[in-house]
């Protein structure tokens, strides 16, 4: 039993880390338009042996499917303008489907008396929706499997996902969402309910969260962001040899992430951070070992056209 709940808490942090890298919560909507990003992250422990360490090569688009977007002023435009209803200026009907294809390459090494090196190949697709409601809230939705594999062995195990939530628009930079996630994976289902939004604090500084996944205050000024806070990592990997079984890797981490803009829809992201706490797992062996270190990311991330938030804020806060 003890064995088991380790494989549901580490798996939950994992869930909690792929939720973080495909929806990306500091940009809500951001995904739902055209887009195309390469990246590399990994973490490198600095502890005594053993140890394990993993880096991460991979690359991904997300396309519209289907999308409308209409707007008509409501009857009583300029009455509920001066009153700042926003929700009844304007009669907004919208919705966008979206797809996502994803893959890539993990790495690990585990050094011990001897150095074991193994790979893995993963594809990851999703198909999801945002749904604008009477009241400018927007109901959103995803489904994800994600599948991983070691190279010669014909062994296709996956994690499977759903997430469902309300997006509150509130102003420029200010919104909450909360919802549900829900992931399976070796017959175990994990839900994870989910909190979260954006306040601003002065002209530039915002607080950021996504409970119970990450908090930190963000710096945006002329296309350029710092976030810095909490956040959790992870990942798993697939191990054949001696025999079949898994890897689970979970840390905390205390992290710097920036985001520049290049040019017109193109974002240069990089992110340092240290894991003040982590564990490295076993099941098979029933190992298990605390381990600190680093946790390095970056990538480039190519858009275009708005996003249906972009939209909405030009329909009514302009």
């Amino acid at each position: 039993m003890q064995g088991n709940f380790w494989i549901i808490l580490l798996i939950f942090w994992s869930i909690i880390s792929t939720y973080s890298q495909s929806w990306e919560f500091d940009e809500v909507i951001q995904f739902i338009r055209p887009r195309i990003f390469t990246r590399f992250y990994g973490f490198q422990p600095y502890t005594d042996n053993p140890q394990g360490a993993y880096y991460v090569m991979e690359s991904g688009a997300t396309f519209p499917v289907k999308h409308k977007f209409e707007v008509g002023l409501s009857k009583n435009f300029l009455d509920n303008l001066l009153e700042k209803k926003w929700d009844k200026i304007a009669d907004i009907r919208a919705y966008t489907l979206f797809g996502a294809l994803q893959g890539g390459v993990r790495n690990q090494t585990i050094l011990d008396r001897d150095v074991l090196k193994n790979q893995n190949y993963f594809f990851q697709g999703s198909f999801g929706g945002l749904h604008l409601t009477k009241k400018l809230r927007i109901l959103f939705w995803q489904f994800q499997g994600h599948l991983f594999a070691e190279p010669r062995h014909a062994y296709f195990p996956g994690i499977y996902s759903g997430i469902a939530g309300i997006f509150r628009l509130y102003g420029l930079r200010k919104y909450l969402y909360y919802g549900l996630a829900v992931g399976y994976f070796k017959n175990y289902p994990i839900p994870i309910p989910f909190f979260g939004g954006q306040y601003p604090l002065g002209d530039h500084w915002n607080l950021v969260a996504t409970l119970p996944y990450r908090i930190g205050m963000q710096f945006v000024s002329n296309g350029f962001s710092v976030i810095t806070g909490l956040r959790p990592s992870g990942s798993v990997f697939l191990v054949h040899e001696p025999y079949r079984n898994f890897t689970f890797y979970s840390q905390g981490l205390a992290y710097c992430q920036s985001r520049i803009r290049l040019g017109k829809g193109i974002f240069l992201y990089m992110e340092a951070a240290w894991a003040f706490y982590g564990q490295f797992f076993i099941p098979e062996y029933n190992y298990s070992k605390i381990q600190r270190g680093i946790y390095v990311q970056g990538g480039l991330t190519f858009t275009g056209g708005k996003t249906l938030l972009e939209k909405l804020a030009d329909h009514i806060f302009k």
